[in-house]
């Protein structure tokens, strides 16, 4: 019998200290490989081709030097993007006066249908301009394999952020503040 509560104790210690040895390590192990961190490696953004909702060709160098740029990659089947898109509009009405917003469709290699991205932006009443990647140009310039993705653009053509998955709420207007910041 002794032993029997003896060994339930001595596992019960043991459940407690890898308990706290996981509760110390968690804040560590999520700072480094948290995935919706945004990386700050500045590199010069990539160049490509989109089209707007009536067909005209639209390069990201036609933005570059006027404002900063924040690109959204997103598609009309992704749950992550939709619940994301809200943030983004709330985010233009206050800054797209300073900053061009490129709210990028992918959908190249049937990646999405643009009638149905489309519909969804109309739907939902979103303003935000977006663009539609039919030829998969702006989906390889940036390696996109997974979606959301936000990438935030100095006006001098400059990645200072790029961030994937989607952002949460009270992040996007820093990430944009701090943007500005760096003109």
């Amino acid at each position: 019998m002794m032993n029997n509560t003896l060994k339930t104790i001595l596992l019960a210690a043991l459940l407690c200290l890898v308990l706290l040895a996981a509760l110390r390590l968690y804040p560590v192990l999520q700072a480094r490989f948290d995935a919706s961190a945004p990386t700050t490696e500045q590199q010069e953004a990539a160049d490509f081709t989109v089209y707007d909702s009536q067909g005209n060709a639209v390069s990201l160098s036609d933005f570059q030097g006027e404002k900063p740029l924040v690109l959204n990659f997103w598609a009309s089947w992704c749950g992550s993007c939709k619940i994301a898109l809200p943030n983004f509009q709330s985010a233009y009405e206050t800054y797209g006066d300073q900053v061009q917003f490129l709210m990028i469709n992918l959908c190249a290699y049937g990646n999405d249908d643009p009638e149905e991205a489309l519909a969804l932006i109309e739907e939902a009443g979103y303003t935000f301009p977006v663009y539609f990647d039919t030829d998969g140009s702006a989906m390889e310039s940036y390696a996109v394999r997974s979606l959301p993705l936000s990438c935030f653009i100095s006006r001098s053509g400059i990645m200072v952020y790029q961030q994937l998955g989607p952002i949460p709420i009270k992040k996007l207007p820093l990430y944009i503040e701090q943007l500005l910041e760096e003109e």
